[in-house]
């Protein structure tokens, strides 16, 4: 038995119809013989249409089976859901249909369909399946996958309804994001997306990190089989001006394994690098006829919205999909167990801050002070500590202060800064005050120019007296909340 191939039915494809057809009128022959019974013509033709009709959900499967080019069966299965009409058992795989050309028969080639089918229902989270099994060819095949008899009879078709666990399978697909490829993996993607690994294809990708990386940053995102064989790819890129959006394209998989889930898992891993680079914003293009991935990305949580171009992409007519991340930092206190980190972090920045040398013992000092006029934290992403925040003024009546907001040297431009903001005004709006106040000097431009990002104003510009004991010239920002 070579491979075989799998190819989901779509709606308006008449070729498609066609195939279907040429099995379901054998097929609905051989049911009739044994149940004594004969079905016309234009049924078929109507069940056949209404077959394809239905088709639209990533959870409902209508594949036709082949052997190189050559049709040898088709399945139709779906996952019950409250809502759906007729006998249902919720959250059940159900196979309606199935049929191998009797000459493909005790070959192995019914198992492989079933296994398909089975690999399907188990990427849709389903644990447990059910059919009504024909009497004379449908029963031992079927027990012999392991199927057993419930007792129950079908409502619809008076048929005996059977039921089998889904196994849990040990996951043979892996997931790789890189920014740089190697060039195996290059070739991989150009011989599995453009069926040729020559150097125009292969030049194909490396154009396009090499340009995306220059301008702006971009990554792969690449599935794999077990045996190191690509089966699909994404590839992500920064938008050149705001850095927590970005695009992601250039998503396939190859045929025998479409809708297994595996699109969404390589979209779920972007989604997860993208957080931990400080993304806000995934956006997507889809072409209006291209319902499955509509569908696809209504499923993960995009949104449409309305077109906008993206850096240099050529855009002709598509739907414009965008998913807000959520934000990948947390804030924690900033107590005396933590003085390691926020010395690292003024140490880092100390010239930017003009401050003074100040040991570890005089930062544990300082945190252990329980001063109700400041609180002190630090901005985390997952449990790695990059910034620290200091708040005071909390004893004022109308006006905090961000008195101290130093961010980790390698965690610089990933919208941490902007994020501290916020929670500074969060927790001081919390606790009664209406204003936000921060001093930065002349020279700090980067952190004037956050300030003014983030809706502060200048109230002051004037001499001050840096941590060095240097006088300074500097300015005052603040915000009403």
């Amino acid at each position: 038995m070579n491979e075989l191939k799998f190819v989901q039915v779509t709606k308006g494809n008449e070729c498609q119809y066609q195939q279907l057809l040429n099995l379901m009128i054998p097929y609905n022959k051989e049911l009739d013989s044994h149940q004594k019974r004969e079905t016309n013509l234009d049924f078929i033709q109507k069940v056949a249409q209404g077959m394809i009709n239905m088709q639209g959900p990533r959870d409902r499967h209508l594949e036709l089976c082949y052997e190189s080019k050559t049709l040898i069966g088709f399945f139709y299965c779906k996952v019950d859901h409250l809502g759906h009409q007729g006998f249902i058992k919720p959250e059940y795989g159900y196979i309606m249909e199935y049929y191998v050309i009797p000459e493909y028969r005790r070959k192995g080639y019914g198992k492989a369909m079933f296994e398909r089918i089975e690999s399907l229902f188990r990427s849709h989270g389903v644990q447990r399946m059910y059919l009504t099994a024909d009497p004379v060819t449908g029963k031992p095949f079927w027990e012999a996958l392991g199927f057993q008899r419930t007792g129950e009879t079908s409502p619809e078709n008076g048929l005996d309804i059977y039921e089998k666990d889904i196994p849990k399978q040990e996951k043979l697909i892996t997931i790789q994001i890189s920014k740089y490829l190697t060039h195996t993996l290059a070739e991989k993607i150009a011989a599995a997306q453009w069926h040729s690994c020559t150097p125009e294809w292969i030049n194909q990708i490396r154009w396009a990190t090499y340009d995306d990386s220059c301008f702006y940053d971009c990554f792969e995102v690449v599935a794999l089989e077990k045996n190191d064989t690509v089966i699909g790819r994404l590839h992500c890129i920064q938008n050149e001006s705001d850095q927590t959006l970005w695009y992601y394209g250039d998503l396939f998989v190859i045929p025998e394994y479409r809708r297994l889930g595996i699109a969404t898992e390589m979209i779920n891993a972007a989604i997860n690098h993208l957080r931990e680079l400080g993304a806000k914003t995934l956006r997507a293009y889809v072409s209006p006829d291209n319902l499955p991935s509509i569908a696809l990305h209504k499923s993960i949580g995009f949104d449409e919205k309305p077109c906008q171009g993206f850096n240099n992409l050529i855009l002709d007519g598509e739907l414009m999909f965008e998913l807000d991340l959520p934000c990948p930092y947390s804030v924690i206190p900033a107590k005396t167990d933590e003085a390691v980190f926020v010395m690292k972090f003024y140490w880092q920045n100390i010239e930017s801050l003009h401050g003074k040398p100040i040991s570890l013992d005089e930062w544990k000092d300082v945190l252990s002070s329980n001063d109700e006029d400041e609180q002190n934290f630090l901005v985390c992403c997952g449990c790695m500590p990059l910034a620290w925040l200091r708040i005071n003024g909390l004893l004022n009546k109308d006006m905090a202060w961000i008195s101290m907001l130093v961010v980790s040297d390698r965690h610089h431009r990933q919208g941490i800064g902007s994020y501290a903001i916020e929670f500074s005004e969060k927790f001081v709006k919390e606790k009664g005050f209406r204003k936000l106040g921060v001093h930065t000097t002349e020279d700090n431009i980067p952190a004037q120019n956050l300030y003014r990002k983030c809706g502060y104003a200048v109230t002051e510009y004037g001499e001050c007296t840096t941590g060095d004991g240097v006088r300074r010239m500097g300015y005052t920002f603040m915000k009403e909340m």
